[in-house]
């Protein structure tokens, strides 16, 4: 039934049978270029213009970012702030050797925050779902933390069909 029925479906993650070393180095120049990162992906959001053309191409090849596209055009149409989000938190891993990884409870935390900067109570957090999805457990998990942190806020999962 894996990969035929939606919601059920096995992925076999990386892993190695023996530690792999990675430089404290390496980690903290990836904690600094992070905060970099999301400069960049801050400035290229409030460019809708830059946005469209720059993944123009990706769209014809790409029903879910087309999709999107096609979205997030409708919006700029009638002025309204959305956010293009195309990422997933995954694999989060949980040993002591291991820097932890808050990435379910960090997501969820900066979307309660955007949903209260945004200060309007009939704003809502969409989740779009892609058919098959094999990650749904990120959804879950990212719903929990925002319910936990942030009651108040409504959410939507909403499936994602290449056909609309």
């Amino acid at each position: 039934r894996s990969g035929t029925v939606p919601g059920v479906g096995l992925v076999h993650a990386p892993f190695s049978l023996l530690p792999t070393r990675f430089p404290a180095s390496f980690w903290k120049q990836a904690c600094e270029l992070t905060r970099i990162f999301n400069e960049l992906v801050d400035r290229v959001s409030l460019d809708g213009k830059f946005l469209q053309g720059s993944l123009s191409r990706t769209k014809k090849v790409e029903d879910f970012t087309a999709w999107l596209l096609e979205i997030h055009a409708k919006m700029m149409a009638v002025n309204k702030k959305e956010d293009l989000n195309q990422y997933s938190e995954v694999l989060g891993l949980d040993s002591e050797r291991i820097p932890r990884n808050w990435a379910a409870s960090q997501f969820a935390e900066a979307l309660g925050k955007a949903w209260v900067e945004y200060n309007n109570e009939s704003a809502v957090v969409t989740m779009v779902v892609q058919a098959e999805e094999r990650n749904m457990y990120d959804q879950y998990w990212l719903i929990n933390h925002l319910k936990e942190s942030y009651p108040f806020v409504m959410y939507y999962l909403f499936p994602f069909a290449a056909n609309l």
